[in-house]
């Protein structure tokens, strides 16, 4: 449908509500129109609706009245006088033609009649919406009162007022088979006897749904076709309130009054089943399909119920089509004709409150079960004009191309429409290559493709285009999209089909693939151009469009390379897989340099085509590099896989290699000694693979982590005096240091010191210094326990708990968490050493030594030759010690020894490892006091004793110097002959 003519009225007269198409002219409908011409003396009546023509050629109108244009027309009938009032009658609301007649049949359903009775000299007026019809010619616009006696309606009946007939009226569609009286008319009157009825042409009895169900407006809609048998027309009424759900009658008129033969049940309460009915043909069968709307549907979406023709009846509807726009009232309008010109009837359906109004058409077809929803055209207008689709003709050809045209009403805004139909092509080409197969060293090929175009059987070449779309995906060729053009002369009438072609040349610089075909997809649609005349183009008026409504047709085809692989095409490898790391290791230490991983493939077979490897490394290992032709592709789980292409093709006995530098520096605890990592590579190809499909590689994981732990004394030895003052303060120090060697880190270590603190009850030892260690130029404090400061406080040296978190104090042990003592306690005391007696201030050797701790936590050791260094400042009062009566008489050693030990917590290995660090004090005897004399007088003796000796040394001539005063005396008498000799030479 394009190029509408649209024809606008007055909004207010429902221009529109109804609408016919016949041949050269559109006759609408305005039933709340007034007359243009007033007949006589009379008062023209208010809105009693009025008919239009239009002349489509010439554009010429014409309004058909009624045959009296006033309303005092007097008929008698069954001895009462009956007065028809025509105001606001709405002629024009329902309106048919009858095929090939001239006949034009126009119905005012609220046309009101006053009967007058006379008793007794006095008149009484009753009335009643009766409904008037006229009929009458197309060509001169004569309506005639249809029934001038109202002889065919029954007054005797008890509910015989208001009936409302000709709201809907109908005459069946002519036929090749059609009878003597197939073609009389139907009329539905649905309030009469408040049941509804309708009433066939030339019979004396209407036809009843229901006698009892007030609500069933049966004759809402009317209509008729050969639904069982194509010789046999039957007639249909529908009453869509019957039972709230909805009856629609199918009527045999071969008997008076006609029978009702079948009925159709709605489904659904209050979707008025039946509102709209219509009968066309959309498979093709020779036998009617029955349409029936129901508008009110769901949300009032509507819906429409297909039943199809059938020598057996109807059971269920066929097809259901559901309107998708709530509100919309799709089926509110119905009606069928072949568009499209293929033999099959096409449906159209209205929806006049979707949006402004929606029109949409189904295409028939033998398969129309199937197909009727793939191919379906909405057509909308703008928002001018609204609730368009309200009202349908059947489709004609006004314009004689063959193809029959719509006609639309919108009476809300006034609108009527003409939408033309464009000319309905069956297209069929081909597509074809040269050559037919690509050898893997082309550079080039040729795409041909041939157009055929079919209308109404005949062959009739029209403007198209053919858009290529080549090789979308690879993209190896120099072209992916090419358009191709084709305007035939205006005179080429004879012409069967066309072909076009076009050349494409292969890209040298792109990755080869040979295994996937060339995709060429060819999309052929319509041109809007054509060839005047003189040879220039213009835009057609109405182009041509596909049938069934597709905008385009597609082809596709694939280009297939050369794959070498035999008679069958189908290309049977042999892979094989191998991988190993660098050196052929099978282990790896924790913590030490990054490996490779070396995957080799090789086939023994006919070519592999897109061959590719996939390497799914273990958790935690990542990539430090891999080949260009390889990409991450996932990594859920933290688990990484790479994909590598292969060189395409891999052909017989050769073998690819490729390598990947693994990053191991997330796998660093020492507690996954012993486990193992599993590598696995799989190969995919397109070819049939009868080969190695995937192999897995393990790879041990080792510890090596070795710790020595050394101590030493700033000064090993003291000595100090009995009852000094001295000694109540002597200060040295102690030192450890731990060397890490190995490749694996430590996570998790401490550094434990034991430091006697007190020997019975006497406290004699204290620390001078909070004790801290230092790795790798950081210092970290350590916790104290039980060794007091020189504040004398004891316990742990302060440590704020509220600044700790949980791993942190769980690093912080109790001392009874401590290791035992390796040694057992000696019950020593005193050793002898020559004529001294040993004190031994050792936490492992007696009991009457009380110990403190120190625990330094150690960090991360992550190098080889990471150290950690530890420094003990302590003071002892030896005092306080010697002081007791046990030891005045004797010469005493005190032999002071720290006991330190590391303990690798993560990861858990081997017996730990200890040091031990001693200072001793040796107690010497007081010096007695020295005089001053005795010191003056022996640095004066020694003095007199300097004087004589230098003295005796002047006499001998130790101080003279003979030797060099002979020398100055010789160069004195050598002076002048050097300077007579120097004066000869330079003259």
């Amino acid at each position: 449908m394009k190029n509408p003519l649209i024809l606008k009225y007055q909004s207010s007269s429902y221009f529109g509500y109804s609408i016919i198409l016949e041949k050269s002219v559109m006759i609408i409908g305005a039933p709340k129109d007034n007359y243009s011409v007033v007949g006589g003396s009379f008062v023209r009546p208010n809105e009693p609706g009025a008919v239009w023509k239009y002349v489509i050629k010439t554009g010429e109108w014409q309004q058909f009245t009624p045959g009296v244009i006033d309303d005092t027309g007097f008929i008698k009938d069954r001895s009462l006088t009956t007065l028809i009032m025509k105001k606001n009658g709405w002629f024009g609301a329902a309106i048919a033609i009858q095929d090939n007649n001239d006949v034009l049949t126009v119905c005012a359903p609220r046309t009101s009649i006053s009967l007058i009775v006379t008793i007794l000299g006095e008149q009484y007026k009753s009335n009643t919406m009766h409904g008037i019809c006229y009929t009458g010619k197309i060509s001169t616009g004569e309506l005639q009162i249809e029934d001038p006696n109202l002889s065919s309606y029954d007054f005797s009946m008890s509910l015989w007022f208001h009936p409302l007939r000709g709201f809907s009226v109908h005459y069946p569609s002519s036929s090749p088979n059609q009878a003597k009286n197939d073609n009389r008319m139907i009329m539905g009157s649905p309030k009469h006897g408040f049941v509804g009825s309708v009433r066939i042409e030339n019979q004396s009895n209407s036809v009843f749904l229901s006698y009892i169900d007030d609500v069933t407006q049966f004759g809402y809609a009317v209509s008729s076709g050969r639904f069982f048998d194509k010789n046999k027309l039957l007639y249909v009424g529908g009453g869509p309130g019957s039972h709230i759900m909805g009856q629609v009658a199918i009527m045999d008129p071969s008997v008076d009054p006609a029978t009702i033969i079948s009925r159709l049940n709605g489904n659904n309460m209050g979707e008025y089943f039946g509102a709209s009915l219509a009968a066309c043909d959309m498979n093709h069968d020779e036998l009617d399909d029955l349409i029936i709307g129901a508008p009110y549907w769901g949300n009032d979406n509507g819906r429409v119920y297909i039943y199809l023709g059938d020598a057996k009846g109807f059971s269920n509807a066929s097809i259901v089509l559901d309107g998708p726009l709530d509100d919309g009232l799709f089926g509110y309008a119905v009606t069928c004709g072949d568009l499209d010109a293929d033999g099959f009837d096409d449906l159209i359906v209205g929806a006049p409150y979707g949006g402004d109004g929606m029109v949409y058409i189904y295409n028939g077809d033998s398969n129309i079960s199937q197909e009727i929803e793939k191919n379906v055209q909405k057509v909308s207008m703008n928002s001018r004009i609204k609730t368009f689709g309200f009202s349908l003709s059947k489709p004609v050809d006004i314009d004689e191309n063959g193809f029959p045209d719509l006609a639309v009403g919108a009476y809300k805004s006034g609108h009527a429409i003409i939408l033309k139909s464009r000319p309905v092509i069956k297209t069929n080409f081909y597509v074809s290559t040269i050559p037919t197969s690509l050898p893997q060293n082309s550079t080039n090929f040729l795409v041909k493709i041939c157009v055929q175009h079919t209308e109404r059987c005949l062959s009739k070449i029209q403007s198209f285009d053919l858009t290529l779309n080549v090789d979308k995906q690879f993209k190896r060729v120099n072209k992916s999209q090419i358009v191709l053009e084709y305007i035939p002369n205006w005179n080429m009438s004879n012409a069967t089909e066309v072909c076009l072609n076009t050349t494409l040349y292969i890209l040298e610089n792109v990755e080869k693939n040979f295994f996937n075909p060339v995709d060429i997809v060819v999309t052929h649609t319509f041109s809007r151009k054509q060839r005047l005349k003189n040879n220039e183009t213009a835009e057609c008026a109405l182009c041509p469009i596909e049938s069934k409504g597709v905008s385009s047709k597609v082809h596709q085809l694939a280009l297939p390379f050369d794959l070498n692989c035999g008679s069958d095409k189908i290309c049977t490898a042999i892979i094989k897989l191998h991988a190993n790391f660098d050196r052929n290791q099978s282990a790896w230490i924790i913590g030490s340099e990054d490996i490779t991983y070396e995957v080799f493939i090789s086939n023994h077979g006919e070519p592999a085509y897109s061959t590719e490897i996939i390497v799914e490394l273990p958790r935690g290992i990542s990539l430090r590099s891999y080949l260009p032709s390889c990409n991450k592709y996932g990594d859920t789980n933290e688990i990484l896989k790479i994909k590598c292409d292969v060189d395409e093709p891999l052909i017989i006995n050769d073998t690819k290699k490729i390598v990947f530098v693994l990053d191991m520096s997330q796998l660093n605890d020492g507690d996954l000694n012993g486990t193992y990592l599993n590598f696995i590579v799989s190969a995919k190809t397109r070819s049939l693979n009868n080969g190695t499909h995937n192999i897995s590689t393990p790879l041990l994981l080792l510890s090596h982590i070795v710790t020595v732990i050394d101590g030493n004394a700033k000064d090993e030895k003291y000595h100090y005096i009995l009852n000094d003052e001295a000694t109540s303060n002597i200060n040295f120090q102690h030192s450890y240091e731990v060397l890490k060697s190995g490749a694996t880190p430590i996570n998790k270590a401490t550094l434990n010191v034991d430091v006697p603190t007190k020997f019975g009850d006497l406290e004699i030892i204290i620390l001078t210094e909070v004790p801290n260690i230092r790795i790798s130029g950081t210092t970290y404090e350590c916790s104290v326990i039980n060794i007091p400061g020189l504040n004398k406080e004891e316990d742990i040296i302060p440590i704020n708990l509220e600044n700790f978190t949980n791993e942190q104090l769980r690093m912080t042990r109790n001392i009874k968490e401590l290791p035992q003592k390796i040694s057992s306690i000696k019950k020593i005391e005193l050793e002898n050493v020559t004529d001294y007696q040993v004190i031994n201030l050792n936490c492992s050797l007696h009991n009457n030594i009380s110990c403190g701790k120190i625990i330094c936590d150690i960090p991360l050791l992550q190098n080889k030759k990471d150290s950690v260094v530890l420094q003990l400042k302590f003071s002892v009062d030896l005092k306080l010690l010697m002081n007791n009566r046990k030891y005045e008489d004797k010469k005493y050693i005190v032999k002071f020894t720290t006991q330190a030990w590391i303990e690798i917590i993560k990861p858990s290995l081997g017996p730990r490892k200890m040091a031990k660090v001693s200072t001793k004090f040796r107690q010497i005897e007081k010096l007695n006091r020295m005089y001053m004399w005795i010191i003056v007088g022996s640095v004066l003796l020694g003095l007199l004793v300097l004087f004589v000796i230098i003295i005796i040394l002047w006499a001998m001539g130790f101080f003279r110097r003979d030797k060099k005063d002979a020398m100055e005396s010789l160069k004195t008498d050598e002076k002048p002959a050097n300077l007579t000799e120097l004066k000869d030479t330079k003259l």
